[in-house]
């Protein structure tokens, strides 16, 4: 029996690995046997679900019940279609002893014999509580700056290399009387003439050209001095253009010139 004790050695040792492999993915495994009525899962999934329920006689009502109620919904939807005998994906949240939230999604894939009855299910369970934790952060962080963005007196514009404009804040109206979609997807250079223009262009050829320094300067548009700062973050994924920050300066210009005696304007 040497050479049936080395198999199965063999097979003890590969499904060591495989638990291993499952552990540090994050990842476990199970299967629901419908004729037989009975369910088994890999250590991971239990561990997953936070829960002992490796001696459960294949019952898995116990794992559903870990199942958060707004998403019980969606486990019957799962089950139904793969009955139907088609693939499921799902995302739910199960909640813990310690009544703390675990977010993870569930795919199921349905085995049908010879006469195409549906006879098992196989499906795997990850767990991606730290990715929705991490996404949550994002999106506070970005709420966060909208809100700032949105109350700012200054105007944020993002705009490619050649000049078309990508991104332009709420404030931008309040400042120089467009609203965001009368100038996203124009380009920067159709709304200048004559001397602003060029200094528009040299502004934005020497960001481009020094990308590590922020390009500062003021405009004149359209009867408002607009201080503006230009910073190249062409190679940022998130940006992939360059940022366009200005606000209004009108009034301290027009300062400057009553005290230097300066009456005409602009």
């Amino acid at each position: 029996i040497t050479e049936q004790k080395q198999i199965e050695k063999h097979l003890k040792e590969i499904s060591e690995h495989m638990n291993q492999a499952q552990m540090l993915s994050g990842i476990g495994s199970w299967k629901y046997d419908i004729l037989e009525e009975k369910f088994w899962g890999s250590p991971e999934m239990f561990n997953i679900y936070g829960s002992k329920l490796e001696n459960n006689d294949g019952d898995y009502t116990n794992l559903l019940k870990l199942i958060h109620p707004d998403d019980q919904p969606k486990v019957q939807e799962a089950i139904n279609t793969y009955l139907a005998g088609k693939p499921y994906e799902m995302e739910c949240r199960i909640l813990l002893n310690d009544g703390s939230l675990k977010y993870i999604i569930a795919k199921g894939l349905p085995t049908v014999d010879q006469d195409g009855q549906v006879i098992s299910i196989l499906g795997t369970i990850q767990d991606i509580t730290e990715q929705k934790r991490l996404q949550q952060e994002i999106e506070k962080i970005q709420n966060r700056f909208q809100i700032l963005v949105q109350e700012s007196n200054d105007v944020f514009e993002i705009i490619a290399p050649d000049g078309t404009i990508k991104y332009v804040s709420e404030a931008s109206e309040k400042i120089i009387g467009y609203k965001p979609e009368d100038r996203i997807g124009k380009n920067i250079y159709d709304f200048y003439e004559g001397v602003q223009l060029d200094r528009v262009k040299s502004m934005v050829k020497a960001a481009i050209e020094y990308p590590d320094k922020v390009v500062h300067g003021n405009i004149l548009f359209n009867n408002i001095y607009l201080d503006v700062h230009l910073k190249n973050l062409i190679h940022e994924p998130v940006i992939e253009g360059i940022v366009v920050n200005f606000r209004d300066i009108t009034n301290r210009i027009k300062m400057e010139r009553t005290k230097n005696g300066l009456y005409l304007y602009p």
